[in-house]
């Protein structure tokens, strides 16, 4: 490909290296990727997951019920709305921030606490480590069908999104 070079997990681009997670591809050529798209990005997460907010929880309460989180009757029904609302809440509070990248940083810390004070609850309940992950990792779906209804005709920010949306969550749910 003229113009970029590939050696050992490093490209470089235009005469400037830089790291592979840092370029997308476009138009059949390879780019760094700048701050202003990861900005838009960040605004059009946030802002779907506003808009579609009670259809999101909607789905996702369905997902983990049928997934049989109220099987053991460790948690009751509407303690475990409570949980997905103040979580998909926080998150979003969290996500406007454009800090992305950190989910160690102040930004995120108030979405943190509250998942402490979650896995606190439920280690008491009986819930094991895995099954807590679980609840966080169980947004993935009803988030990314969201994000497939919504962006059509744009596969570079439909995988953008859907790219930022697992690592957020993994590193929330880890």
């Amino acid at each position: 490909m003229p113009g970029a070079v590939f050696t050992r997990g490093i490209i470089e681009a235009r005469g400037r290296v830089v790291a592979k997670r840092d370029v997308v591809a476009l138009s059949g050529s390879i780019e760094p990727r700048g701050r202003m798209m990861a900005e838009s990005d960040v605004a059009a997460l946030s802002g779907l997951i506003t808009k579609h907010e009670t259809e999101l929880l909607t789905v996702w309460m369905r997902n983990q019920l049928e997934a049989g989180s109220l099987r053991s009757g460790q948690i009751k029904e509407d303690e475990l709305g409570d949980q997905s609302r103040r979580f998909l809440r926080e998150f979003v509070n969290a996500l406007k921030s454009g800090e992305v990248d950190d989910v160690m940083g102040q930004a995120w810390s108030a979405t943190r606490d509250l998942l402490g004070s979650f896995s606190g609850s439920r280690a008491l309940q009986g819930f094991t480590p895995s099954e807590t992950a679980t609840f966080i990792f169980s947004m993935k779906e009803p988030l990314f069908t969201l994000l497939r209804n919504e962006i059509k005709g744009n596969a570079q920010q439909l995988s953008d999104l859907i790219w930022m949306g697992t690592k957020l969550l993994d590193k929330l749910g880890l």
